[in-house]
């Protein structure tokens, strides 16, 4: 058994959640517990004090669905979903030893003369609840709490997803790092959203257009949704409840074990062609060279096929004819808020790289010095956002675009996960944008994908490092046509909603722009945690410099 803070009390465990005496025992071990869970985003904050802000009974369960206020000693302040009950005996034996981090505190409870001993624990990994759950949304049940309520709905794509006794088959998903999914036999899954923000997430409110207003069918089907609500302040959404997608793992693990096994099939022993210097807006528009289609081969078919998709997506949520989704033109007021958040973000990140470039690894300084160098011209590329009004529309898009939030499926691609960076704030997350933005982020994730598979980037490698020289040639290779081959379907496929600016020079320039845009992004993010991957988001900075 895991060693968890003890509690003692002398009522029923409900007392640490609707007496104050009883609040302040659990609020002093939730302190401990929380920086323990994957999902809880603040590791690195100092918290100050939890407070419990609310505690939701189940109906017809034993369970609370409790509301955590929890403020850091910097002034931040945040609130968390945290299910809670008391489970005893061999029961709690059990999931204690194949859950861990489910134990809050070990209690021991002293109601009526009778003396229960068991564990407090975070519900989701309790088959019961998670079954009581299922049922709570399929019944839209509302739920009363101290000061808010909790009401569940669903949409008329459930009947249809619905899989007899799926409830029993519940299990926790544990690879997610912000939310906690729970797999409802092979037909539901329910995604529990840990940190709450006031507002109805993207991901409910995209999944319920895309599910009732759409004919869209790579792209998982809304069934219900769990919202907590408080007097007339904005729903919460809780949990998004979908349906389940079979398939053989992500398009990021798909991608790295096909580069991995075509390393191996002898192209290194062949002389690779030179890779054009044109921006690939511009090789989309031209047919793909019978060299490209025979080296690389069938993953240029799956990039093709991963650009309609995406065409598809932005093709339906630019469908939309209220405010939400109806698409907009691009304004000057836009264009000027998108370049000041640019030039910050260029300032921030390339400020941090002068002052660390000394301290980075020996094979990475070269390439963050040619950055650097490229500041004045990063700007004026930029400078673009404010000369003229872009022509095309802004939609509302993904909002965190790239390979790992495709599942691939047989012979197929379908997207997930339109909850968008959990990192900016909700608002921003409504906002609506190029569509080229979404495209930017795969095309990047292309890139990452492309050095992924190469010796010293911390990923799994077939590849020897004598071979890396050579390797790294083929994947620029890879990763060059791969791009095209997405960009030239994509291009396509969008085209009937004309969203795009007509012009190719207008849609390169956007692109280039917005391209440019993530790599920064992502140079602040490897100077933080990955400095030998440093070099993947240089050379995008460089190239659309140029």
């Amino acid at each position: 058994m895991t060693q968890s803070p003890s509690i003692e009390i002398d009522q029923n465990w409900t007392y640490l959640l609707t007496e104050l005496e009883g609040r302040k025992l659990l609020e002093a071990v939730l302190p401990t517990y929380l920086p323990q869970c994957r999902w809880f985003q603040s590791k690195a904050r100092t918290l100050d004090k939890v407070h419990i802000a609310d505690a939701i009974p189940m109906e017809d369960s034993p369970t609370q669905l409790v509301f955590l206020n929890i403020d850091y000693q910097d002034g931040y302040n945040e609130i968390y979903l945290l299910p809670m009950k008391f489970v005893t005996g061999k029961r709690a034996q059990d999931i204690i030893a194949a859950y861990p981090v489910a134990a809050i505190a070990s209690l021991k409870s002293h109601a009526k003369g009778t003396m229960m001993e068991g564990y407090l624990i975070d519900a989701v990994y309790d088959g019961q609840f998670r079954e009581d759950l299922l049922y709570a949304i399929e019944d839209e049940v509302e739920m009363q709490g101290e000061v808010g309520s909790v009401e569940a709905d669903t949409t008329s794509a459930l009947e249809n997803l619905t899989e007899s006794g799926a409830e029993e088959q519940s299990r926790v998903i544990g690879r997610e790092q912000s939310n906690t999914s729970i797999k409802y036999g092979n037909s539901l899954i329910l995604k529990i959203m840990r940190k709450l923000e006031g507002g109805v997430s993207p991901e409910l409110e995209i999944g319920r257009f895309l599910t009732e207003e759409t004919a869209i069918t790579h792209v998982p089907l809304l069934a219900g949704f769990m919202e907590y609500r408080r007097g007339r302040r904005a729903p919460v959404t809780l949990a998004v409840l979908q349906g389940f997608v079979p398939n053989a793992g992500d398009a990021w693990e798909f991608t790295l074990d096909w580069l991995n096994q075509w390393f191996q099939s002898g192209i290194l022993d062949q002389k690779p062609e030179l890779v054009p210097t044109e921006n690939f807006v511009f090789q989309a528009k031209k047919e793909i060279p019978n060299h490209a289609c025979e080296r690389v081969g069938e993953y240029l078919k799956n990039a093709q096929l991963l650009g309609e998709r995406t065409a598809e997506l932005h093709v339906a949520l630019a469908s939309g004819e209220g405010d939400k989704f109806r698409p907009e033109s691009f304004t000057m007021e836009y264009q000027q808020t998108l370049y000041q958040s640019m030039i910050q973000l260029t300032e921030r990140n390339l400020g941090m790289l002068h002052e660390r470039i000394n301290n980075l690894p020996e094979d990475v300084r070269t390439d963050a010095q040619k950055v650097l160098i490229q500041e004045p011209e990063i700007r004026k590329a930029f400078d673009a956002l404010r000369e003229r009004a872009i022509p095309g529309k802004r939609i509302r898009g993904h909002g965190d675009y790239h390979l790992g939030q495709v599942l691939h499926t047989k012979g197929d691609f379908v997207i997930v996960d339109f909850e968008g960076e959990p990192a900016r704030p909700l608002p921003d997350r409504y906002v609506k944008h190029s569509p080229l933005r979404d495209v930017a982020g795969m095309l990047r994730s292309f890139h990452y994908a492309a050095y992924g598979v190469l010796p010293g980037f911390g990923l799994e490698s077939t590849l020897s490092q004598e071979q890396a020289g050579q390797a790294e040639t083929w994947s620029r290779y890879w990763l060059n046509w791969t791009s095209v081959a997405f960009l030239k379907s994509y291009l396509q496929h969008v085209e009937e909603a004309h969203i795009l600016p007509e012009a190719m020079d207008d849609i390169d320039r956007l692109l280039r722009i917005l391209v440019t845009e993530k790599a920064v992004y992502e140079l602040g993010y490897e100077l933080n945690n990955r400095p030998h991957w440093l070099k993947v988001p240089a050379q995008a900075i460089v190239q659309n410099a140029e």
